[in-house]
Order: C-alpha cells, then structure tokens, then sequence
C-alpha cells in the first residue's frame, strides 16, 4: 500500500507540472497569437506598411507641387535630412521634396510620375543615407547615377552625406559614408554644371555638436553650416553658369 504522505507529493508535483505547463503553452501561444495578427493584418486584408502609406501620400502631394511650381525654383531632393532642411534659408525660390526614410530607389521610382521636374533650373540632391548599411556599393553608385540621369542638362548642387559619429546603425558606417562621399565627389567632378558641397571637411571640429541625440539627423547648428554650405556652392554654380 502507498503511503498517503508519497500520494500527497505526487498529487502536488502533478499540479506544479500542470501549472508549469500551461504557462510554457501560454508563453508560446502568445506571440504566435501576435505573428498571425499582423500576417492578415498586412497580407491578407492588403493594408499598406506605415512607411509605404505615407510615402505614397507624400509622393501624390509632391506630383501636385512639381506640375504647380515655377520651372526657376529650385528642387531639393533627398530623405530626412533634405525634408527637415528650411530651403527658403538656402534660395529664395525653391521646392523641398524630400521624404524621411526614402532610399535611392523609392527617390528613382517616384521622379518617373513628376511631368517637367527634368526642367528646373537648379537641382540639389543629397541623397543614399537610407541605402548605407543595407546595400553594397555598387547597388547605391548604380542608382545615383540613374537619377543624375533624369537631370543632364540642369545644373546641380550634390550635397555629401554628413559624417554620423554614430555607429549603431552597422559597425563600418564611417568608413561607409565615406566611400560613398568619394563617389558622390568624383561623379559631381566629371559632369558639367555641377557644385559638391563636403560636409566630412565642413563638420571635422566636433563632429558630435552638429548632431540631435541620435547622431544621424542634424542639430539647428549642423543646419546652419549646411545652409551656408550649399549657399556657397549655389552662388559659385550661377557664376560658372552665367559665363
């Protein structure tokens, strides 16, 4: 016969073992439950990814303002950086259409739907810092180039990318950065009408005081280097253009 105390501690290990196994079943159905919610959430009812929605309504409202502006404005393009940039600092007549989080292929993709935007007088691009840790080299240098390509005969202002003290996006972002500067410096070099602006040479005293808490986006102070910076290279654009 079993002694009732060994009873007594089996009945009590089954109950741990049942409780210990219902929160093992709920720890896992749990996520499941969340990983199945967003699968129909975003594939089966067809809804659009915040991002996608906001650059598609964004990219609509732009269309609006390229077949509206005057053909002397001026037009800004690039991401975050471009779309914070207060342009009417930099010319009196501009359109800013940059879109925070836009890498070189969503900024290819949209100039196809703008009608004239290849008739500006001026254009400053400062663009591919979205496409820096998820992209080779060759990937970005290919998809800058398509974009020059819709501007041959405007003028250009090629702004660098500004030099991030940050390293949390990937490990190598500085040496990335700078690579793809070089890029950006040599093709502006070998085209006609066209003005780079250095940010590397501009923000190398302390980098970090240009920068917001994040180390990516700039502070109003690196604003009002860039600013002057594109200024600069603005003024000596319409000189050599005027010749």
């Amino acid at each position: 016969m079993i002694d009732p105390n060994t009873l007594d501690t089996i009945w009590i290990i089954t109950i741990q073992f049942d409780q210990l196994l219902k929160k093992i079943l709920l720890l896992l159905l749990i996520p499941l439950f969340c990983l199945t919610s967003l699968y129909l959430y975003f594939y089966q009812c067809n809804c659009e990814h915040p991002q996608s929605s906001f650059e598609r309504i964004t990219n609509a409202h732009y269309a609006r303002k390229v077949r509206n502006a005057d053909d002397e404005s001026a037009l800004f393009l690039g991401s975050s950086s471009i779309q914070a940039l207060d342009v009417s600092r930099v010319v009196n007549r501009a359109l800013n259409l940059g879109i925070g989080g836009e890498t070189l292929a969503d900024l290819e993709a949209r100039l196809e739907s703008y009608e004239l935007v290849d008739q500006y007088q001026l254009v400053v691009l400062g663009a591919g810092f979205n496409d820096l840790c998820n992209s080779d080299f060759e990937y970005k240098a290919e998809k800058f180039k398509n974009i020059m390509r819709v501007f041959e005969a405007s003028p250009m202002v090629i702004s660098s990318l500004q030099p991030s003290p940050t390293t949390r996006l990937c490990k190598d972002l500085t040496s990335r950065i700078s690579q793809y500067n070089d890029f950006l410096q040599m093709t502006c070099k070998s085209r006609d009408k066209c003005k780079f602006v250095d940010l590397e040479a501009a923000f190398l005293l302390n980098t970090s005081q240009y920068f917001e808490k994040d180390g990516i986006h700039l502070n109003p102070l690196g604003y009002r280097v860039w600013e002057e910076e594109l200024r600069n290279a603005i003024s000596k654009l319409s000189g050599d253009v005027s010749r």
